[in-house]
């Protein structure tokens, strides 16, 4: 005899097109998601909102001899933004400071990066703008490849009024087949940029099986 055994707290969703999909947490399972390689949050909860290089670049210019600085919009409630150069800055000092109204205050001061990726956290939540400086002088003058300004926020106030169920995963399905979990402590992210695509459906989900034979 051949009996489903259905599989803890794990679901596929029934449409495997592309698009968001709006799931209903079910029983036992309040904190759904798909795996972490999909873009997701779930109703009124916070999630980690990134925003990329051509929403929030300000102007990347030379400011004096062996000098390149890269200015950078910070949106409200931001934590940390990632400053990518096409190569190593090869121990090239630093500069970081964060704009507001109350003011300036650098976060480094001249510190020096090996590696290709700045990243500054951003302690302030007004803070307006991100300045930060490379003093290259003798090495290869950086060329930006990448900004990345990430904030927790709540991504369902960016959907219409009804699309806001504070018991419902929305999960972004580049296409085929998605697998959901109970998965409590796994980060939810999402980019704005897939928010602004507002169209939500909502498909039905069956629980998974494994068929076992006795």
């Amino acid at each position: 005899m051949i009996t489903a055994l259905i599989l803890a707290q794990c679901f596929v969703i029934d449409d495997e097109s592309s698009g968001w999909k709006q799931i209903a947490l079910p029983p036992g399972a309040p904190h759904l998601a798909a795996s972490e390689a999909y873009e997701q949050f779930r109703g009124q909860e916070p999630a980690l909102v990134t925003w990329d290089t051509a929403q929030v670049v300000l102007s990347t210019r030379e400011t004096g001899l062996g000098k390149v600085t890269v200015e950078t919009a910070i949106p409200a409630n931001a934590r940390a933004a990632t400053v990518r150069f096409a190569r190593p800055l090869d121990g090239a000092r630093v500069d970081a400071v964060l704009v507001g109204d109350w003011g300036r205050i650098p976060v480094h001061d001249g510190r020096r990066f090996a590696g290709n990726e700045v990243t500054v956290r951003i302690p302030v939540p007004e803070s307006q703008r991100l300045v930060l400086t490379v003093h290259h002088h003798l090495r290869a003058e950086p060329t930006l490849e990448l900004i990345r300004v990430e904030a927790l926020v709540i991504p369902a106030r960016a959907f219409p009024n009804d699309r806001r169920d504070e018991r419902a995963l929305y999960v972004f399905n580049p296409g085929g087949p998605v697998t959901l979990c109970n998965r409590p402590g796994q980060a939810l992210t999402v980019s704005t940029r897939l928010l602004e695509d507002r169209k939500v459906v909502t498909p039905r989900i069956r629980a998974l099986t494994r068929e076992t034979v006795p």
